[in-house]
């Protein structure tokens, strides 16, 4: 199963990249990618104590802040292969075919610039009083299938670097 799969399979009621364009979507770039030994980039951002944030302002804030970042993180993909999808509660994942890591820590760092600049309250963090996200990215590129939950627990480890952090 390809990462792209794995993310649609997940939770197909939030992705957020045009679901008339997800069954191509989904088969043909990735595929076409992985024979060319073209690089896949994979990003994974977490909202930086999002629980501190929900617990503050109540979930429909919570929600909205959610959008927020969504619509931030849509803002930075430049390609129709490009892909946001929400992940987990506060976890989004950007799937970008024929992206070499300098390429993923470029948009990796616009996109967490871009959150910050919403300017999204957030009083009782510890880190800003701003909402801000932590990031983690890896590059892939192989004749075989990735492991996807190999990815992502790279991506995930990186997230649990410090806050606000590329």
């Amino acid at each position: 199963m390809s990462i792209v799969s794995e993310v649609f399979q997940r939770d197909k009621a939030i992705v957020l990249h045009n679901a008339s364009s997800e069954g191509s979507f989904v088969n043909d770039p990735y595929t076409v990618q992985r024979r060319q030994l073209k690089p896949l980039s994979v990003i994974m951002l977490d909202v930086d104590h999002f629980k501190i944030f929900n617990d503050t302002y109540g979930h429909p804030r919570g929600d909205d802040c959610l959008v927020q970042v969504a619509e931030a993180l849509k803002t930075q993909m430049q390609r129709s292969t490009d892909m946001v999808a929400r992940y987990g509660g506060e976890e989004f994942i950007l799937i970008l075919p024929n992206t070499d890591k300098d390429g993923a820590i470029r948009i990796a760092e616009n996109a967490r610039l871009a959150i910050e600049a919403l300017g999204i309250e957030h009083d009782h963090s510890p880190t800003s009083d701003r909402v801000t996200v932590r990031v983690g990215a890896i590059e892939f590129i192989s004749p075989a299938e990735p492991v996807v939950i190999n990815l992502l627990c790279h991506c995930r480890c990186a997230t649990a670097s410090p806050c606000n952090l590329v």
